[in-house]
């Protein structure tokens, strides 16, 4: 190989500024600055008000679930704040029947969420018939669900009830109450798929509606079952009052949806 003849110095400092510019200025602005990068990634008109318009979508479809929700928290804090005027016994006994019911009615959310899931992607993507079918079954599921929640609960409470820590006099309150509050999970699971299927729809104000009047009725039927009235010649049932109270709105709630 025949040795590369040696450049003058002219021509070595062409090449050598030859190969700087193809390098370029390591201080100089790049070729895309962050500049232009910020302007590209800035939103258009017509972007940021499809943004605004689905905010807002997104708050009107949430309120109602929201005012729903704070509804049913009312209603649980209305239990123990009404029995709580029977006596501390009175009043641990619904504590610890909340805490089984709530147990049972996390089960029942999750399942009225794939509820929704089922049925939102069904209905989005045109297709009524499967949205429907996804609806059937979910009502099957829930219903068994629930179903099995209670004979698991309010066959034999007092056992479950004595592993707490329950004491014999706050069992004998608790156990009516809870196996009237279990009842209720029945009706209530198949409220909430209802509730569900609705709010796939993106129609979550009728279900809100229903909830204040549930609210509104489980209230009025609290006063008059815990406490009685002598005067309408309802008895008091003190504990198993505010049962009685949950199951009877429940029965509203399956009624009006």
């Amino acid at each position: 190989m025949e040795p590369r003849p040696l450049l003058d110095d002219a021509e070595a400092a062409r090449e050598v500024e030859g190969h700087v510019e193809e390098l370029g200025d390591p201080e100089a602005s790049p070729a895309n600055p962050s500049g232009t990068l910020a302007l590209g990634a800035a939103p258009e008109a017509a972007g940021s008000r499809e943004t605004i318009d689905s905010t807002g979508e997104i708050w009107r479809l949430a309120w109602p679930v929201m005012l729903s929700m704070t509804l049913a928290s009312v209603v649980g804090i209305a239990d123990i704040a009404m029995v709580g005027r029977l006596g501390a016994t009175a009043q641990a006994a619904v504590g610890y029947a909340a805490q089984l019911f709530f147990l049972a009615q996390s089960a029942l959310f999750a399942l009225s969420f794939a509820c929704v899931a089922l049925m939102a992607r069904a209905i989005g993507a045109g297709r009524p018939a499967e949205a429907r079918r996804a609806l059937a079954a979910s009502l099957i599921v829930a219903s068994g669900a629930s179903l099995l929640l209670l004979l698991g609960v309010a066959v034999h409470p007092a056992p479950l009830l004595r592993r707490l820590s329950a004491s014999p006099e706050v069992i004998a309150l608790c156990v009516p109450y809870l196996r009237l509050l279990m009842a209720s999970t029945v009706l209530l699971s198949v409220c909430l798929t209802l509730e569900s299927a609705f709010r796939a729809d993106r129609d979550t104000k009728t279900p809100m509606r229903i909830t204040v009047v549930v609210t509104g009725t489980k209230l009025a039927l609290n006063v008059l079952l815990i406490f009685g009235a002598p005067a309408l010649g309802v008895p008091a049932f003190g504990v198993a009052g505010a049962g009685l109270a949950t199951l009877f709105a429940q029965c509203v709630a399956l009624a009006l949806f």
